[in-house]
């Protein structure tokens, strides 16, 4: 079981996994690290903050 992650806690994500490709379809990495900031926020290493439960944006 995984645990709710703390804030400052780095977590790892790869690319392949389902809700990977649904919340961060702009990563091209196999493998990145996000770190949680709270309120349900992570941050991309080298992009702003993503809210965990909302859909991407699309930025140019």
């Amino acid at each position: 079981m995984s645990q709710n992650p703390q804030i400052g806690d780095i977590v790892t994500f790869h690319r392949n996994h389902p809700h990977t490709s649904e919340m961060f379809p702009f990563l091209h990495t196999d493998l990145y690290y996000l770190r949680y900031e709270g309120n349900g926020h992570f941050i991309v290493t080298g992009k702003d903050h993503i809210p965990w439960d909302a859909q991407p944006t699309n930025e140019s």
